[in-house]
Parts: C-alpha cells; structure tokens; sequence
C-alpha cells in the first residue's frame, strides 16, 4: 500500500516550487526523521502543453545545491550580461528535459 505523504511546508516562486518533506526511516543505527526537499519547475513544452520536472533534494547536499545554482546565475548575470528579470521571468521555454 503507497502512502501518500504530505509536505511539512511548501514555497513557490512562479513556476518553480519547493515542498519540505519528512519521514521516518529505519536505519543500521536505529530509527531517524529523513528530511528532503522536492523541487518540481514547471514549463511548457514545444507544443504548448504544461510539463513539471521534478528533483528530490536530500538535506545535506541543500547549501551545495543553492551555492552551484548561486554561481551559475552570478555567471549569467555577470558574463552573459542577462538581467535579474530576464533570470526571474517564467516564460522562458524550458527544453523537455532541462531543468
């Protein structure tokens, strides 16, 4: 039988969405609260059609995530010469598979 967790807490920023998640786990050590975040960004696809990539995010790697995901737009910001609204602006055409 699937159990249908919920979200502890979730936040959105146009078409990209963050939901908190925790769950307890049995390991090696004995029992512990498993925290992870799912990122789903939503776009639409050549033809028009809504679509949602999603990623599940483990606690640990969470500053090293927002640190690369930092730095890559530094560089489009900085290198590239995009704007903050070109970076913040939802109707980007996300490529089926791009996140």
């Amino acid at each position: 039988m699937t159990q249908n967790i919920k979200p502890v807490e979730s936040f959105r920023d146009g078409a990209v969405q963050a939901a908190v998640f925790e769950r307890e786990v049995e390991g090696p050590k004995g029992n512990f609260t498993s925290k992870s975040v799912a990122l789903q960004i939503g776009y639409k696809d050549k033809d028009g059609n809504w679509q949602n990539q999603k990623i599940s995010i483990i606690k640990r790697n969470l500053d090293k995530i927002t640190n690369v995901l930092n730095q890559a737009s530094e560089y489009l910001t900085e290198e590239v010469g995009a704007s903050s609204a070109e970076l913040k602006d939802d109707s980007i055409g996300f490529s089926e598979g791009v996140m």
